[in-house]
């Protein structure tokens, strides 16, 4: 498989190596379901792509491809960072579950306060109307 999600612009879009820190887990998430076989009817098999494809740059570099997979649906331009092996995907995937899991847990125990990642940001929030972080009180 080869995952494309269609954004409008670049900004803010990353590759898989810092997708945690920048909060960027969506393309992850359903590029393992789709491995196991969980979305939507579709037969389990390997991912070997999960890109945003930006329309006005006309470009799918930000994401990731499977080194191994090179040459088959894409072509791998080695001067870009969007590359991993299946051992790191694996990692990838294995990070994303274990993510879920505590946010599960948290959410099951009552824990789902709104904690800004960086208070700093919250002046340019477009939701500091509605948010109920203890900060903004």
């Amino acid at each position: 498989y080869a995952m494309i999600d269609y954004k409008s612009s670049v900004n803010n879009l990353r590759n898989w190596q810092s997708w945690f820190e920048n909060d960027q887990l969506q393309l992850a998430i359903y590029a393992e379901l789709l491995e196991k076989g969980l979305m939507g009817g579709l037969p389990p098999g390997i991912v070997e792509a999960a890109v945003y494809y930006v329309v006005k740059a006309d470009s799918r570099t930000k994401g990731f491809y499977l080194k191994e997979s090179s040459g088959n649906l894409f072509e791998i331009e080695s001067r870009l960072r969007n590359q991993l092996s299946n051992e790191q995907k694996q990692e990838l995937f294995t990070s994303i579950r274990q993510l879920m899991n505590e946010s599960i847990r948290k959410i099951k125990a009552g824990e789902f306060a709104p904690v800004p990642k960086n208070i700093s940001s919250c002046e340019e929030c477009a939701w500091d109307r509605l948010c109920r972080a203890p900060h903004l009180n």
